[in-house]
């Protein structure tokens, strides 16, 4: 059978064999349990639900007690600008207004809510300029993100944690993202850590951000917004607590197995973040790039990715290491076909390139080197 036609029938077998469905997906670093349970010398600053508690307890919640306040950040442009960007929000629920909260029946109301140690809308109270519905948007340029920021009075590196997800949604649920900044102003700015929740999640996810460099004054910004162009009536639980952690020397760990590398980091107070990888004419699984550089300081529990080298693309291309690029090693691709493959066995060699998943990019990798042989 022709090469192309018997690895079409492999593709088309591994294709039927997929599932998808809805799930969220978070951008940032993760981190280990270790790294949390060990406290790494650190010493709490702020805790949103608690701080809360701390700063109503006199029966009256005033923006920057105890650092925190509460707004929005919008990207629309309309008015003259003037609901653009940054914005502080009133307390709706302690004063009269005109605005209509909607809120459904067999839950806590807004005042009893909003009082409870976790955040039934993320920022108690609504941070939604309209109806306090987290987060707001009727289109691309018309969305208005849910906020809460914390003044910084540390200089150093500082840890994030908390939980954040739906409290319930009042009508249709939406897809919206979470997310964590440093002196973010607008929707538009870079964000450390992200994470979309669907619109049929209703799970609490926890989350955690080691070794933010801060200095004092800087503000942490926390913010859920729409994905897309629509979002109206998804409220959310946000919890978060920050606490300064000590600086600590990255080692180096160019040169080294990547098997040695994260034991090396975690022995350091740091742990091993993103692994990539390249062709090199370094031995195979060496570590051959690292970032941050070797000698930096870096808030301890932080990340450092990794360059790992792949040797030659001949040396990758025999997938089944027999020496020779040939049927044997197509065969094991095909095989594995769109499967997706982990660091441990790498579909037994399949996933030429380590992307983590067996596709063309792999059979191109094989084709170019077609026939060819290594001389040990």
């Amino acid at each position: 059978m022709p090469l192309l036609a018997w690895l079409s029938i492999a593709v088309s077998v591994r294709v039927a064999e997929q599932s998808w469905g809805p799930s969220p997906s978070a951008t940032g670093p993760a981190v280990p349990a270790v790294i949390n349970a060990a406290g790494n010398g650190s010493t709490p600053l702020a805790d949103s639900a608690l701080d809360w508690e701390l700063s109503r307890a006199d029966g009256s919640v005033a923006q920057g007690e105890f650092g925190w306040e509460y707004g929005y950040i919008s990207n629309y442009t309309g008015a003259g600008g003037v609901f653009y960007g940054w914005q502080l929000n009133p307390f709706h629920w302690q004063q009269p207004t005109d605005i209509t909260i909607y809120w459904p029946k067999g839950y806590p109301p807004p005042e009893e809510a909003w009082g409870i140690g976790g955040d039934s809308t993320g920022c108690r109270p609504p941070m939604s300029w309209k109806d306090g519905a987290y987060p707001w948007a009727q289109a691309a340029n018309d969305q208005w993100a849910a906020a809460r920021r914390w003044q910084s009075t540390h200089t150093g590196f500082v840890s994030i944690e908390g939980t954040v997800g739906r409290y319930f949604d009042s009508l249709t649920g939406w897809d919206a993202i979470f997310a964590i900044a440093v002196n973010a102003d607008e929707l538009a700015d870079p964000v450390l850590y992200s994470l979309e929740i669907p619109w049929n999640d209703h799970t609490r996810h926890e989350y955690s951000i080691p070794g933010i460099a801060v200095t004092e004054g800087d503000y942490i910004v926390m913010y859920v917004n729409a994905v897309g162009a629509s979002a109206a009536n998804s409220y959310m639980h946000l919890t978060a607590a920050i606490s300064a952690v000590p600086g600590v020397f990255v080692p180096n760990v160019v040169g080294r197995p990547i098997g040695d590398v994260e034991q090396m980091l975690l022995d350091a107070s740091l742990h091993l973040g993103t692994v990539s990888y390249a062709f090199a004419a370094d031995p195979v699984d060496q570590v051959i790039g690292q970032d941050p550089p070797a000698g930096t300081e870096a808030g301890a529990g932080s990340a450092v990715n990794v360059q790992v080298s792949l040797g030659s693309e001949l040396q990758a291309a025999d997938a089944d290491g027999d020496l020779a690029v040939n049927l044997q090693d197509v065969a094991l691709l095909g095989a594995a076909w769109v499967e997706s493959c982990g660091p441990n066995a790498w579909c037994g060699g399949a996933d030429v390139n380590r992307d983590g998943v067996v596709d063309l990019k792999d059979l191109q990798i094989v084709a170019g080197q077609w026939t060819r042989r290594i001389v040990p």
